[in-house]
């Protein structure tokens, strides 16, 4: 199992990051600008957010129907954020924009996957 947290580094700063088996890596969110820290645990926090939407699938086509989030028509249609979390948005709203609304930066995000 990975945790998944932000963490004060010793010589200042934040970076979001990934422990296992008591090691703990620098998230692939923050390895780009790795020496550059984040000022604060939050900014971290949304570094990982903005890094989530960044990547978030849009299945057109899924297997099951769901109310869309934003109008309520059934839908097949989705986004997929990390292979965990579905936000349920029709073609005609599946957009960062509204992906962005009903899936929203939570201050304190933790989180544990396989």
């Amino acid at each position: 199992m990975n945790y998944l947290a932000p963490s004060e580094l010793k010589e200042g700063g934040w970076h979001y990051t990934v422990t296992n088996d008591g090691h703990t890596r620098i998230h692939s969110c923050c390895a780009a600008h790795d020496r550059t820290p984040h000022t604060t645990k939050e900014d971290a926090e949304r570094c990982l957010y903005d890094y989530q939407l960044a990547r978030a699938r849009h299945v057109g086509t899924g297997s099951t129907a769901h109310k869309c989030q934003e109008c309520g028509e059934w839908t097949s249609s989705y986004f997929l954020i990390d292979n965990a979390f579905h936000v349920d948005l029709c073609e005609t709203h599946a957009t960062p924009e509204l992906l962005a609304k009903h899936h929203p930066f939570t201050p304190g995000m933790t989180s544990w996957e396989s």
